[in-house]
C-alpha cells in the first residue's frame, strides 16, 4: 500500500489549526491584527518549536504585530521569532527560569551578555540584544496605538523593556567587527600558502577548457559548412 504523502499545504493548515488551540484566544482578536495575514510558515514554527515555552504567546503576539502593524517582511519577521526563541532558551535554562514573569531584561541581559561559562558567541548575544530592542519597540508602538481599555488587556504580553541606555551600554558592534574581521583574516592566511598552487591549477584548467571551446567551435563550423555531418547521440 502506498504511503499517503502530507503536501505543504496541507501541513500548514494542520498547523494553524494546532495554534489555535494553544495559543491565547484574545491573541487571536487582538484589535488591529489580523492573522489571516500572517505567513503560515511562522505558525508552523511556533507549533514546532515553541509549543509550551513560557514565552509561546509573547512571541506570537510579536509575530502579530510584527506582520499586520509594525508591516515587516517574513524574513524580518522569521529571523525575530527565531532569534528571540533560541536565545530565550539559552538564557531560561541557564539561569533556571520556568516562567516568563520571571524575565527581567535589565538583570538577565546584563548577565546574559557578559556570562562567560555560556557557550553563546559574541555575535549571537549582540545579535539577540538588537532583535529584543527592535522587538520591544515594536510592541510598544502596537499598544500605544489602542485605546486605554485595550491597551491594559494586552499589555500582559508585552516585552519589557530596557532601562534607558543600556542598549548602548551592551552594545559591543566593534568588539563583533573585530573577530568578524580577524575570521577573515584566518581564513586569508590558511589559503595564502597554497596560492600559488591553486593558481596554477586554475591556469591548467582553463586551458584545458579553452581548448574544448576551441574544438567544438571547429566542429559547429565544419557541420555548418557541410564538410561534416551531425550525428545525434543515442542513450
Amino acid at each position: 500500500m502506498p504511503k499517503y504523502q502530507v503536501t505543504r499545504e496541507q501541513r500548514m493548515l494542520l498547523a494553524w489549526s494546532r495554534f489555535q488551540e494553544i495559543v491565547q484566544p484574545l491573541l487571536l482578536t487582538a484589535p488591529r491584527l489580523s492573522w489571516d495575514q500572517v505567513d503560515r510558515s511562522l505558525v508552523y514554527y511556533m507549533t514546532m518549536h515553541v509549543i509550551d515555552m513560557p514565552w509561546m504567546n509573547h512571541l506570537a503576539f510579536l509575530v502579530a504585530i510584527s506582520t499586520c502593524h509594525a508591516r515587516l517582511d517574513v524574513r524580518t519577521v522569521k529571523q525575530r521569532l527565531q532569534v528571540l526563541h533560541r536565545g530565550w532558551k539559552t538564557i531560561f535554562s541557564a539561569y533556571k527560569m520556568i516562567d516568563f514573569a520571571e524575565w527581567n531584561p535589565a538583570e538577565h541581559l546584563q548577565r546574559y551578555m557578559n556570562d562567560q561559562a555560556l557557550e553563546a558567541s559574541l555575535h549571537t548575544r549582540q545579535e539577540f540584544l538588537s532583535t529584543y530592542t527592535a522587538s520591544t519597540r515594536s510592541v510598544e508602538m502596537y499598544l500605544r496605538s489602542l485605546p486605554e481599555g485595550e491597551r491594559v488587556v494586552y499589555r500582559q504580553w508585552e516585552l519589557p523593556l530596557l532601562p534607558a541606555g543600556m542598549r548602548e551600554h551592551l552594545a559591543r558592534h566593534k568588539d563583533v567587527q573585530e573577530v568578524q574581521a580577524q575570521r577573515r583574516k584566518a581564513e586569508s592566511d590558511a589559503v595564502t600558502p597554497h596560492f600559488s598552487r591553486i593558481r596554477g591549477e586554475a591556469h591548467v584548467r582553463w586551458n584545458e577548457i579553452n581548448r574544448l571551446r576551441q574544438k567544438f567551435r571547429e566542429v559547429i563550423a565544419l557541420v555548418q559548412s557541410g564538410q561534416a555531418e551531425w550525428t545525434p547521440l543515442v542513450w
